[in-house]
């Protein structure tokens, strides 16, 4: 109606109208004869992160873009976790790791270990990071793979400062040791070509890495010396708590960029309108004008 006024108007129709408003068995443990597989990448997330993705997997990601061949809608099979392991259980298995995954590893930024034999070892698996050293961009590597698994930024993932080599790092629990087939089917964010996932939970880091020459395989840590590295552990953490908060901070965000999303499609829908008001007004105006 304002339109048609002010149509009206500018033809010099002064007429008044009336104001209207529109209204988510320890047996194998040190068998020789097993030759050791160089460690894989595993990278995987748990069913907060796959809870997360199922509500966002429309969603333009903005911080890092995601390459995922996983189906999207299929739930993730959960395992039980139990308990951290005690310091009594502990039986001093060690295992030696590359880095940058050994480190990551104690973070509880990676979650399972590739592995071309199997064990039948279970509980506090301590791990020792080996001598070679990373170069900058093997790092760097290494951590965008994990930020395209979480589908966070690298501010929101609490990667370590340094990669420590030839020294004791801390330890995680190994809750199953799963053939990669069977590992699969749980549904999980993976990439490996291991034989073998050691699957792990509860990592522990230690407040200050400890220089140590490690073994293949499987392979004890010197008796005297593992109390002195269970003294040194950090407190258990709850699992992720990182991922957690990032999570919400992303809900948030979500929210807050749908709120604007409606309220950005209400003034253009408002506009059109607007406009096709105006123009089926100046039609009627016209035709008023030839009668």
């Amino acid at each position: 109606l304002h339109a048609v006024s002010d149509a009206l108007g500018a033809r010099g129709w002064g007429q008044d109208f009336d104001d209207v408003s529109a209204g988510e068995d320890e047996n194998d443990l040190f068998d020789p004869s097993i030759y050791e597989a160089d460690p894989t990448s595993t990278f995987l997330a748990d069913d907060a992160t796959r809870a997360f993705e199922s509500d966002f997997e429309d969603e333009d990601v903005e911080w890092y873009d995601s390459e995922d061949d996983t189906d999207q809608n299929q739930p993730e099979i959960a395992l039980k976790i139990p308990p951290p392991s005690t310091d009594a259980q502990d039986k001093g298995v060690c295992l030696s790791m590359h880095q940058p995954w050994a480190s990551l590893l104690v973070a509880g930024i990676k979650r399972a270990e590739g592995r071309g034999w199997t064990s039948q070892h279970r509980g506090r698996l301590w791990i020792a990071a080996g001598a070679h050293q990373p170069s900058p961009f093997d790092i760097q590597e290494v951590e965008e793979e994990y930020m395209r698994v979480y589908k966070l930024p690298r501010k929101s993932i609490p990667f370590p400062k340094e990669y420590p080599t030839s020294a004791l790092l801390g330890c995680v629990d190994v809750v199953d040791v799963m053939e990669n087939e069977d590992y699969s089917n749980l549904r999980r964010r993976e990439t490996s070509t291991s034989s073998y996932l050691f699957v792990c939970a509860h990592p522990r880091t230690l407040l200050l890495p400890q220089h140590i020459s490690g073994d293949h395989k499987l392979w004890r840590l010197p008796k005297g010396r593992l109390s002195d590295f269970q003294t040194g552990l950090s407190a258990p953490a709850p699992p992720t708590p990182w991922l957690d908060q990032a999570l919400l901070q992303r809900r948030k965000q979500r929210e807050e960029q749908q709120q604007k999303h409606k309220k950005t499609s209400k003034t253009a829908k408002d506009e059109k309108l607007f406009v096709a008001i105006r123009l089926q007004s100046e039609e009627l105006i016209d035709a008023l004008c030839d009668v």
